[in-house]
């Protein structure tokens, strides 16, 4: 958020990109899978047992 400027949700309940993603599907994802929170579309690259390590990010045009 703060080097990118992309207004991501922000929250006590987690301080990383991976711990947003965690918060909303409530698992850590499979390596490949997609997630979308609001207008942005982040495809798991990379993940441990304990955290996502590699995400790519795509931002969708809001209607």
């Amino acid at each position: 958020n703060e080097t990118y400027k992309l207004n991501l949700t922000e929250s006590e309940n987690y301080e990383t990109l991976g711990g947003l993603i965690v918060s909303h599907t409530e698992e850590i994802p499979a390596t490949d899978e997609v997630v979308q929170i609001d207008n942005f579309q982040f495809t798991i690259k990379e993940v441990s047992n304990t955290k996502i390590d590699l995400v790519e990010l795509k931002i969708l045009e809001k209607d």
